[in-house]
């Protein structure tokens, strides 16, 4: 046995620090408030998995169980930038997490309005610069739309 149980328990308190962290700087329960009243879709549940040993790596995936829906979202631990205030640090740790819940939320609208959206990005090398890392993750046009929506629906939350 390689002894996880125990070491997870002597370390609860760091674990705990990252729960109340998460809670303090990126306010998961109002972003989900905001995008239910916002949005059609529905979830009953959020998973989130953050460890500092995956950098900047950030990604969310859905499950449905009849009609239970879980989303599970893999996000790197947050940051504090030291010259920030802590309302500057609340809002990019937020943007962070925004990012990847609100996936959730807009695919729905991007799925009712595909046609319109192919025709529209076409173009791909208009909508993404190909040089830039990352962008082999967007190839449809779908998958840009929903890279510009997830931007700007977190413009739409900051003005809440």
């Amino acid at each position: 046995m390689a002894g996880f149980r125990k070491f997870y328990k002597q370390q609860l308190g760091f674990y705990h620090t990252v729960i109340n962290e998460y809670e303090k700087f990126a306010n998961l329960q109002e972003q989900w408030n905001w995008l239910e009243k916002n949005f059609t879709t529905r979830v009953d549940n959020y998973t989130i998995m953050c460890s500092p040993l995956i950098g900047g790596l950030n990604y969310t995936t859905s499950y449905t169980d009849n009609d239970f829906k879980q989303i599970m979202m893999v996000l790197p631990a947050l940051e504090k930038t030291p010259g920030h205030t802590e309302k500057q640090n609340i809002v990019l740790n937020t943007r962070i997490m925004f990012t990847e819940i609100d996936h959730n939320y807009i695919g729905l609208p991007t799925k009712n309005n595909k046609d319109s959206i192919d025709i529209a990005l076409q173009n791909r090398n208009k909508w993404v610069d190909t040089t830039k890392n990352g962008t082999e993750y967007y190839p449809t046009p779908s998958k840009v739309f929903d890279e510009y929506m997830t931007f700007a629906t977190f413009c739409l939350f900051l003005q809440r």
